[in-house]
C-alpha cells in the first residue's frame, strides 16, 4: 500500500553578524557586515530576487563568496540611522531565508 513520504525541508538560518560592522568612508559613509550561515545557490537566488523587486533593498551588495554585504549610507547619519538600515538587512535575510526555505520541494506522495 502506497505510504505518503515527505520530503525534509531545508531550513535556512543565514543571519547578520552585527559584531563585525565596519565603517567606509567614500563619497558618504559605506558599511560592511558577515553574514552567517550556509548560503547556497537557493539562498543566493531568492536574496538576489528579492533584492532586485524592491527599491527598499538595492544598497545591500552581496559578495557571496566572502559572504559580506557592503551598503552606503549619506554622510552625517547618526548611529541610530545604520541601525535602522542593518533591521532592513535583517528583514532582507530574512525573508531570503523564507523564500529559500519554501523553494526546496514540497511534499511528495509515492
Amino acid at each position: 500500500m502506497p505510504a505518503s513520504v515527505a520530503r525534509q525541508r531545508k531550513q535556512y538560518e543565514v543571519a547578520i553578524d552585527r559584531e563585525t560592522l565596519k565603517a567606509w568612508e567614500l563619497a558618504g559613509t559605506a558599511y560592511s557586515v558577515q553574514l552567517i550561515g550556509e548560503i547556497d545557490p537557493r539562498w543566493l537566488s531568492a536574496f538576489r530576487s528579492i533584492r532586485s523587486d524592491s527599491a527598499g533593498f538595492s544598497r545591500f551588495h552581496l559578495d557571496s563568496t566572502s559572504k559580506m554585504v557592503v551598503f552606503a549610507c549619506r554622510s552625517g547619519d547618526a548611529p541610530s540611522d545604520v541601525v535602522s538600515v542593518l533591521g532592513t538587512l535583517d528583514s532582507l535575510v530574512r525573508l531570503s531565508n523564507l523564500y529559500a526555505s519554501g523553494s526546496s520541494g514540497a511534499v511528495e506522495l509515492t
